[in-house]
């Protein structure tokens, strides 16, 4: 932490370093001729132009736990069932964080080679989304996982974001977008073959120009984010502007006729698969009833104009009654969807959007990443009992 001290009356400043953010001001009421902290970071004194000097029990209720000693952009995290944090990076390195551990002390951990890899394959030159399956297994999709007589025989460039992944089955069967194509892996029948799934693309929008809407028939749009529900019966794909519902039946792809607002930008599915939330370029977030494919409820906007920026990132709760919102300004929003009304709780620390969040099993940690290429770690037990002690039950 740095303390840092002003004008009279203006306070001591708690900030920090790493992020680049204000912690706390402490109120002092005359001018700070001097600050230190003890050797153990536990005590902080301030000495003022009076004889009186102000002292400060510095409290760690271990809320939250930062890795800033990442050299590239973080782009997937994953929880395992023991509450392990997987941290996968733009250049296809793999970190591991463990909870009660200093987060300096990630360590790195280096993947086997995918099944039916070509026989030059590297690890650490393309992102890769990281899964954990029903056995707790790590799973790294790389882009070179899928066969090269798949995409062509010419190997990929090296990617800076990994390629959008839906998990169904526990985790036995994975959707991966190839720009506008979906491979489908089943690991317990076929762990080295792969399938291409056709997706029907619904009726182009009416609001597009006649140039916009040629281009679109001669040329799909690539596939930016997916989601499967937990029987991997129903596919949810996000285009660069819309939303696609298909049902799944023996390896055909059906389009089920929703009728959504354009502009989305993110997508979630709840664990039970009954809610889709919907992140919108404006700052709207819909929750869809997917028994129905129409909107249940839309969570306010904020009241400042300056506040609505694009969704970046969306997450759903294990138990499926909480929705984390990851905005532009670098904060998250936590809304209850049984009365969402106003966020719960508002967790800041991030400089810059929001890109990646996960909650980990049980619903204790939750994890952000965003453009700082900073990873933030919440003990969400520990917030409930220090606003618990404050008298602000969650």
């Amino acid at each position: 932490m740095l303390a840092a001290a002003g004008a009279p009356g203006s306070g001591v400043e708690i900030w920090d370093p790493a992020s680049h953010t204000a912690l706390a001001v402490l109120t002092v009421p005359n001018l700070v001729a001097d600050l230190a902290f003890s050797a153990d970071g536990h005590t902080l004194a301030a000495a003022s132009s009076t004889a009186s000097t102000s002292v400060w029990a510095v409290v760690d209720p271990l809320v939250r736990s930062q890795i800033n000693s990442l050299d590239t952009l973080p782009t997937s995290l994953a929880f395992g069932s023991d509450q392990r944090l997987a941290i996968g990076s733009a250049k296809g390195t793999i970190r591991v964080w463990n909870p009660g551990h200093c987060p300096s002390t990630t360590q790195q951990v280096k993947a086997d080679p995918p099944p039916g890899a070509v026989g030059d394959y590297v690890q650490g030159d393309r992102a890769t989304t990281l899964i954990f399956n029903e056995k707790d297994r790590l799973i790294a999709v790389d882009p070179e996982a899928i066969p090269s007589h798949h995409h062509g025989a010419r190997r990929s460039p090296p990617r800076m974001y990994p390629s959008p992944v839906a998990s169904a089955k526990q985790g036995q069967t994975l959707f991966v977008a190839r720009g506008h194509q979906i491979m489908v892996w089943n690991s317990p029948a076929e762990p080295q073959r792969w399938s291409s799934l056709e997706i029907p693309r619904s009726r182009t929008s009416g609001l597009l120009a006649n140039s916009d809407r040629a281009r679109r028939e001669r040329e799909p749009d690539p596939w930016r984010q997916l989601a499967a529900n937990s029987t991997g019966d129903r596919l949810y794909l996000l285009d660069s502007h819309s939303i696609h519902a298909v049902a799944l039946d023996g390896g055909r792809a059906r389009n089920l006729e929703w009728h959504l607002p354009d502009d989305a930008n993110r997508l979630s599915l709840s664990p039970d698969g009954k809610t889709l939330a919907v992140g919108d370029k404006e700052g709207n977030v819909y929750l869809v009833d997917t028994a129905r494919g129409t909107i249940r409820t839309r969570l306010p906007l904020p009241s400042s104009e300056s506040d609505r920026q694009p969704i970046w990132a969306l997450a759903f709760s294990p138990d499926g009654q909480e929705l984390a919102v990851g905005l532009q300004q670098g904060h998250i929003d936590l809304w209850s969807l049984n009365n969402p009304t106003a966020p719960l709780l508002r967790l800041t620390g991030h400089r810059g959007f929001i890109s990646t969040l996960a909650y980990d099993p049980k619903g204790r940690f939750f994890a952000s990443t965003g453009s700082d290429k900073l990873v933030d770690i919440w003990d969400l037990d520990h917030v409930r009992s220090e606003l618990g002690r404050l008298g602000l039950n969650w």
